[in-house]
């Protein structure tokens, strides 16, 4: 997330600051399904139904082979909304209506800074 927003920021060009794009789903390294022992995403979730393939070929179509309209209907930052398990398209990263919260790890977390006799 950081190297999106960097890039945002700071690419070279006008045209490679407008280029990124960020996708964040419910996987990890091993798996995309969005399944997990404890949790299962739902079907929609998992990148080859969300379509990922089709958006990496749009990214590498722009960036590769040159096609300047490729990303013209992809939005600069699509995420997965657990909870509600949708996918989401949106404008920028972070999110406007974001509210950023510190934490505090001791034994557990928490946004109360721990006393002196807690650490």
């Amino acid at each position: 997330m950081r190297t999106y927003t960097t890039a945002r920021q700071k690419a070279g060009t006008a045209e490679a600051r407008e280029g990124q794009r960020l996708i964040i789903g419910p996987w990890d390294h091993l798996a995309t399904n969005g399944v997990y022992a404890d949790r299962s995403f739902g079907p929609l979730a998992d990148a080859q139904m969300m379509g990922l393939t089709g958006l990496h070929m749009k990214f590498f179509g722009r960036w590769l082979r040159g096609g300047t309209a490729a990303l013209d209907d992809v939005a600069p930052v699509k995420i997965f909304v657990m909870g509600i398990d949708q996918w989401r398209d949106e404008q920028a990263w972070p999110l406007p209506d974001t509210r950023w919260t510190d934490f505090h790890l001791t034994s557990t977390a928490t946004p109360t800074p721990p006393t002196a006799t807690a650490c």
